[in-house]
């Protein structure tokens, strides 16, 4: 095949010279293709078949004027930009589908703390309200309005702050109690 005269003809838009141009490199091309890049034999068909739109484009818009000194050589570059971007391509869909793999177990994951911490705090809750309301009013007093010892000791008239210290511990004692016993009996 004469380059010179093929591109010749392509130039003035012999539909014949495209088709044997696409016919006399494309056994070659997909041969090659297959061994640099483990390319699918679809991947390499929609490259080559690109590559010759490519070619043909360049050469009726006057982008490429003179013939190329080795036209496969030529051909064979733009197919190799043309199967680099397919690869790029399909690496990125890779990432982002192990990336949506990875959101996804991070959701599940948190969704199921989330729903484990809510349940455990509905059992303290359940706790809580069984407690005698003596003991719910000091653990609300010393951990949820953050008083402090010597001021719950002054509101409730206690003698000293080891008093309040003595019953703020046994008031947790019972809630811990409390709760493991809902647990185990499968409440909470």
């Amino acid at each position: 095949m004469n380059e010179s005269k093929l591109f010749e003809e392509i130039r003035s838009g012999n539909i014949g010279s495209i088709e044997a141009l696409y016919a006399g490199y494309r056994t070659s091309f997909l041969k090659w293709g297959k061994g640099q890049f483990q390319s699918n034999q679809h991947d390499l068909e929609d490259a080559w078949q690109e590559t010759v739109i490519v070619f043909f484009e360049q050469v009726k818009t006057g982008k490429l004027i003179t013939p190329p000194a080795n036209l496969k050589t030529y051909l064979f570059a733009i197919g190799k930009h043309k199967l680099l971007n397919a690869h790029r391509k399909i690496k990125k869909m890779e990432l982002r589908t192990l990336f949506d793999h990875e959101v996804e177990d991070d959701f599940d994951r948190i969704v199921h703390e989330e729903s484990t911490w809510e349940h455990k705090m509905k059992g303290v809750q359940i706790a809580f309200a069984e407690l005698s309301e003596k003991c719910r009013d000091h653990l609300i007093k010393r951990y949820y309005l953050r008083h402090t010892l010597e001021e719950i000791q002054k509101s409730e008239n206690f003698g000293s702050v080891n008093v309040v210290s003595a019953s703020i511990s046994r008031c947790l004692k019972s809630l811990k109690q409390l709760i493991r016993s809902k647990s185990q009996i499968g409440v909470i």
